[in-house]
This record gives structure tokens, sequence and C-alpha cells, in this order.
């Protein structure tokens, strides 16, 4: 507070920063972790723009970090009208939005789940609150949430949003503002556990801890989860993720057992002594009941956080200098979870000082388990956090959203093609006729007529272009029994072969049926010259010739499918071109010099384009019943768990596991890709590493929303 007598911080000028707006000077300041010149800023702002929304917005925030969660809460429901807040309003006719004051004796309410996973699972606790008075309360929520919700105190019933329209209610209340309109304070908010394992999922996930323990012990050992990175998608993940080796080295603790709950993005390659629990974590309960024998989660601000302290176990959440608004009231406890402590970044971009913390606290935890946090404030570590309104554009930083698997699609809904992309006709949803699940017949091997023994056995790699294919074909050059070819002709040479075969006037009037199966045999054979028992050869196309090579080779095909988040793949070719202005690239040959972003992004994707064209090939191989020769390779895991991944690989194609050397590849073949349109198209670097670029960032907001859909091939990798 100012002295008496003493100018008014928001009446100093700013004019040192003439021409920069004042909402971005005001997210400078977050980021500094100055949050008085925030403040000072967020009252100048106040009075020169008092209609401005995302000026009120962000005030917001500010108000909750100087402790007044009620005026915080309304200036936040403002974002409602700029869309950095919530959900959208339910339709005009719907019933009307409760207020705070009607009495709810005898009426239906809806507290209509809004945001993320971690979003609603915060939220539902004040289901209690409107059942205390007198309210039947029907929670809408994402699906993987609702039988979670369900064992609420408060909840009558549990809907997914798509039910709301056909669900009766006399009043509704967003879940996202529900702490506002019952009145709570930061004194009022309840602080206890609300949620519940089922009982059934903690006596499988027993079992399951049991025979994952990796020591033996006199006595059972600390159990303790941990999770360093959420939802990769999520716009400002770079923000709130930080290096994942200072919780695995909490492993090396003596008594204490690790488990990894980090699951889909920054998956990485851990030591044996960290239990990996992402495949057994199938969904929500299953990672309610994992918690449930937990002693302890570590996690960065993702949905983990919000799961583990609402069931009541010990959490500690690492958070970057500007949180998430329900971490706005500074210290190292938080009135939202009474078992919850705050380990907050210092300085933007710098995780050493707080992860050291966390590590010298966690020794003395490891001795006497228990909190450990003081229950005092920490002046000066805490910032403004959530969505962040500035100037020109809105960035968005809701929730982090984890994606659990769901149950299985049909395989043809899983390569639907989304309506806004121009993957395939950009027709929008094109649903495929796949007679269920059945896969392709196997060849038939006993009707050769080849006379011949194959050198080698031959696979192939085929897959989305820039999805780290010619990487691991460097890569399997490292294996003494592996013949790589990253660079090859040979599914050209077969593919023509094959299309110009009958076109000649002898091999139409008396065709050769099977000439052309042993010059395609003898092709696919001998075309790689090693004396090394495997060759693997790489093309997208190959795909597209499932049938064609189990009948000339007379066997099952193996073939590795790499894939990508497909804003990603478009980052990458986006990146590529910008490498050298003067090079004319495939795009800007194929549309012309006034080619921008999104019409790069539309060439790329489209069905002729070498993303779009390489997609709908995997997607047919799928839809012919192919899926079980087809192994999904992962970009993300490829390059964060290589050691992994190529365990996977190794186990597909029945060879025996190789130790490789991730940090030094060698690349093999380098060839000249300006023959495809891009300068330095298979250039590879010398260690498998995730350093991909934010695709938000280089494609902009609106083409990268225009590409980020669902990933089909997620349950496959």
């Amino acid at each position: 507070m100012p002295e008496p007598g003493a100018k008014p911080l928001y009446d100093i000028p700013y004019t040192l920063y003439a021409g920069i707006d004042l909402l971005n000077l005001q997210l400078a300041a977050g980021l500094r972790g100055d949050f008085k010149e925030g403040w000072r800023l967020a009252k100048i702002l106040e009075e020169e723009r008092p209609g401005d929304a995302r000026c009120a917005f962000n005030r917001g925030w500010y108000e909750m970090m100087r402790g007044d969660l009620q005026k915080g809460m309304e200036l936040m429901d403002l974002g409602r009208t700029i869309a950095v807040f919530g959900s959208e309003m339910l339709p005009e006719g719907a019933p009307p939005q409760w207020n705070g004051k009607e009495s709810l004796a005898g009426k239906t309410v809806l507290l209509r789940g809004e945001g993320g996973f971690g979003d609603e699972m915060i939220h539902v606790q004040f289901a209690k609150d409107l059942s205390a008075r007198g309210a039947r309360v029907v929670v809408s929520c994402h699906k993987g949430l609702m039988s979670l919700f369900s064992r609420v105190e408060g909840v009558s019933s549990v809907i997914p949003h798509h039910l709301i329209q056909n669900t009766h209610f006399d009043y509704w209340v967003p879940a996202m503002s529900a702490a506002r309109w019952l009145g709570h304070t930061f004194e009022t908010l309840p602080g206890g556990p609300y949620l519940t394992a089922d009982p059934v999922y903690v006596e499988k996930w027993k079992t399951i801890l049991a025979m994952k323990q990796v020591r033996l012990t006199s006595k059972p050992p600390l159990r303790v989860g941990i999770r360093w990175s959420g939802n990769p998608k999520f716009e400002h993940e770079q923000h709130r993720r930080f290096p994942a080796e200072p919780l695995i080295e909490l492993a090396k603790t003596p008594g204490v057992t690790v488990y990894s709950l980090q699951r889909d993005g920054d998956i990485r390659d851990l030591p044996p002594e960290v239990v990996d629990l992402q495949h057994e974590l199938a969904d929500w309960e299953d990672t309610a009941a994992a918690m449930h024998h937990l002693d302890l989660v570590i996690t960065s601000c993702t949905a983990t956080a919000h799961l583990a302290a609402a069931l009541g176990k010990e959490t500690w959440i690492i958070l970057p200098i500007l949180p998430y608004y329900v971490w706005a009231l500074p210290g190292e406890r938080s009135p939202w979870y009474d078992t919850v402590r705050l380990f907050r970044q210092d300085v933007f971009g710098d995780w050493d000082a707080t992860l050291s913390r966390v590590q010298e606290e966690f020794k003395k935890w490891s001795v006497v388990p228990g909190m450990t946090q003081s229950t005092t404030g920490v002046d000066g570590q805490n910032g403004i956090g959530g969505a962040f309104a500035f100037g020109g554009i809105t960035a968005q930083t809701k929730a982090p959203v984890f994606n659990p698997p769901s149950a299985p699609k049909p395989v043809a809904s899983q390569f639907q093609t989304q309506p806004g992309t121009v993957l395939g006709s950009g027709a929008g949803p094109a649903p495929l006729y796949i007679p269920g699940m059945y896969f392709a017949p196997k060849p038939n091997v006993t009707a050769s007529k080849i006379k011949w023994k194959s050198p080698s056995t031959l696979h192939f790699v085929a897959g989305l272009p820039r999805a780290g294919s010619t990487a691991l074909m460097n890569l399997f050059a490292q294996n003494p029994r592996i013949a790589p070819a990253p660079i090859s002709g040979l599914c050209t040479i077969f593919s023509g072969i094959f299309a110009n075969w009958d076109k000649g006037d002898f091999h139409r009037e008396l065709p050769n049926h099977e000439a052309k199966r042993r010059v395609l045999r003898a092709i696919l054979d001998f075309y790689h010259e090693s004396e090394r028992p495997v060759a693997i050869d790489k093309d997208r196309m190959w795909v597209v010739h499932f049938a064609r090579l189990e009948e000339v080779l007379e066997r099952p095909v193996k073939m590795i499918i790499p894939v990508r988040p497909i804003p990603e793949i478009l980052t990458s070719f986006e990146t590529l071109r910008r490498k050298d202005p003067l090079e004319l690239t495939g795009a800007d040959d194929s549309m012309g010099p006034g080619s921008t972003i999104e019409t790069r992004a539309q060439y790329f994707a489209g069905a002729g384009g070498p993303m779009g064209q390489a997609y709908n090939a995997m997607k047919d191989a799928v839809t012919q019943g192919y899926l079980d020769r087809m192994l999904f390779v992962d970009y993300n895991k490829l390059m964060g768990a290589p050691k992994a991944q190529l365990k996977r690989i190794y186990d597909f194609l029945e060879e025996p596991n190789f130790e490789h050397d991730f940090a030094n590849v060698d690349q093999i073949a380098k060839g000249d890709g300006r023959v495809h349109g891009y300068s330095g198209l298979h250039d590879i670097r010398g260690e498998f590493k995730r350093t991909s670029k934010n695709p938000r960032e280089v494609l902009g907001p609106d083409v990268y929303a225009q590409f980020d859909q669902p990933e089909p091939w997620s349950q496959w990798t």
C-alpha cells in the first residue's frame, strides 16, 4: 500500500515505452515476476480503457493475487465475452443462469462443467454447496470424468455435455464461476477432498503396483508419482513444462519407489528404478486408483495435479512464474486444496532453483513423510495465471488438458476427415465403410513358383513426411543385422513396372502374369546389395502396395509407419522454407510466388500434397484390414523415448533388440533435397532429441486451429 500522501502508482508516467501496447507491457511485467508493475499498469488500463474486457480480465487475476476472490472472479467472468474464460453460454431459450440469490429449494440445477479436465475437476466440488441449498444437482462434464464425478457428494446425476439440451433443469451455473455465485472468499473455500477412487479399481491397482515393485525392502517403500508435462497441444505448455531429470533422480532415494504418471506427450526412456505406468493408465478411474496407493504426487500444473489434490493426496505442484488463476494467491499453500504444496518458478524460463528446492524438500519428506510446507504466504512468489489478454491478439491459457485414451473406436471413425481441414477432399466428415475389424487375408505361401531364395528379409517404412522416418533409417545402420535405405528408388521402380507392364501390346495380347511376379520379386530381392540378413526400404507410398507386396513376396509384410501431429508436420515444412528465402520450394513452384502460410498448408495437406497423399494412403491400408501388419511410431515418442520405441520396433520385426547410440547418429546417405523441392529435406541431426518449434507460433493461431484435430493413430502408438 502507498504511504499516506504518496503519488499513486498508476499516476507514474509510462512514456518510456511509447508505442508498445500497455497490455503487452503488463504481460511482460508478469513474465519477469514484476507484479507490482503489473498491478500499476492494470490501474492505468482501468482508467484509460474502462470498457475493455481484456483489461478487466487481466485485472481480475491481480485482484485474486491481492486476496479478493469475489472481485477477481467478477472481472474474470468478463473474459467470457472475449472467449478467454470458461465455455460459451447456453443458447437463448435455455433456463436462466442462477445469480446466487434465488432459492434453490426443490429446484434442479445444472452445474455446467467448463474448460479442460483440470477445470472440471476443481469445480465439481461446488455441487455439494448447491445441494446444501436444497437443489438437485446435475453435472455435465467430459465423458471420461462421468464415473468419477458420480461419486461426488451432492451430485444427483452426471451427463455428457452434448446431452444438456435434452436435460430438464430450472437454473444452471457455469462451473468456473460457481465460487463467485456461491459467495465464496479465499477464507471459505472448502479445501478438503471430494473425489474418491472406485473400490474395484483400487483392488486392481493394488495388484498392479505389487507386481511392479522394483526393489525388495524390509518395509513397504514410500510410493511417489511424478509427472513433468501436460497436454503438448496446450498453447502455453512450453511455459509450464520443466526438465524431467530432477524428478527422475528422486528414484535414487533409499526407501522410495517412483512411478511415472506421464502419458501421451513428452514420453521418454526411463531408468529401471522408475516404474512406468503409461500403458496401464487407460482412463481417469485408473489414474485415481493408482494415486490411491501413492504417498505423494509431484507434478506440473496439469489435470493430474487437480485429481491428486481432490483425492486428498499430498500433492506438490511445480508452477511457472505466471501460474494458473487458482494459484494466484501468494504462498506455498492454497485455499483450494488442503494437501497441496506449491513450488513457484523464480525466473521465467529457469527451473533450476525451483527444482533444487523440490529435491531438497523431498530429502526431508522421505525421512519424515507428511506435509512439510510452511503455512504462511511468501511475498513476491506469485503472478497472474490462466488466460492473459494482451494487445493485438488474445492468448488463451486455460487449464491444461490431459487426454486419456477412450475405448477403441471403429477403425473407420479413427480416420474420418474432420470439418475445416483439407486432408483428402476437404468436404468434411467422410465415414469409411469397413466390414467390422476383419484383417486382410494372409498371403498363400504354398503356391510359390520362385526358384531362388531371397538374400535378405525385406521390411518397409512408410508413414507421414517429416515424422522421423529418415532419422530412424540412419539409426538402423548402427545395427549390423540391418541394411537400411534412407533414400531409395525401389518403390518408384516397383510402381512403374506394375503400372506399365500391361501397357505393351504383346503383354496385352498374351498376358504373362508369372513373369510379372518374377520380375517384381527379383527387383525387391536384389535391388539392395548387402550381406546383412535384413533390409529396410523407405518410401511413403509403400503403404499403397500392401496387397501386391504380399502377393509377390508370398508372406505377410511388416511396415513401420512413423506419424506426427499434423500441425507439427506443417511447421517443419514451413521452417524448411524459411531457411533460404531465395530458394524456389516445391510449394512455391506449385502455387506461385503469392503463396501464404495458409495456402501452403492446404497444399501440403491436400489430397495431392505430400502429407495429404501419405495420410490417405495410410488410411486406405487401415481400411483394407492391414492394421495388424503396421506399426505406428509416434515422432515425439521416438525422439523423447527412443530406447522404448526401438524395442517396440524390434519386437514387431521379430528381431533381437539392439543397443543404439542415440546421441551419435551418422547420416549414411545424404541426397539433394532440392529434387523434391526442399534443400535439406532429408538431412538429420546427429542426436535423437525433441527440438520441435511451437506450431501455433510458426503457423499462426488460425492455421493451427484449422489443422489441430484428433490423431486417429494415437491408440496404436
